[in-house]
């Protein structure tokens, strides 16, 4: 009986330094430095400022259509035309 004891208690020990250099590992492993973001905010503005649309594809769908025949895609500040339901390449409107 004492020796069923003895070896439960070693079994109990050995698990515990199992489960213990798992944990020990497994920290070690993650305990990777956090990376610091260094971007300035003038750099932020410089490249929000310096974003220049594309040109829409020709699947691009019209926002409007206009009576003479042209339908219209417009991408923020830009206006794109086109031949209504032609499927041509959008041409940048120009004021």
């Amino acid at each position: 009986m004492k020796t069923n004891g003895l070896v439960m208690l070693i079994c109990s020990i050995i698990t515990i330094l199992i489960f213990s250099s798992a944990l020990i590992i497994f920290i070690d492993n993650t305990d990777q430095p956090l990376l610091v973001n260094s971007t300035k905010e003038s750099e932020v503005n410089s490249f929000n400022t310096s974003f220049q649309p594309t040109m829409p594809t020709k699947e691009t769908a019209a926002t409007s259509t206009d009576d003479s025949g042209y339908e219209w895609y417009k991408q923020g500040e830009e206006n794109w035309y086109r031949s209504a339901g032609s499927y041509d390449e959008w041409v940048k409107f120009e004021n």
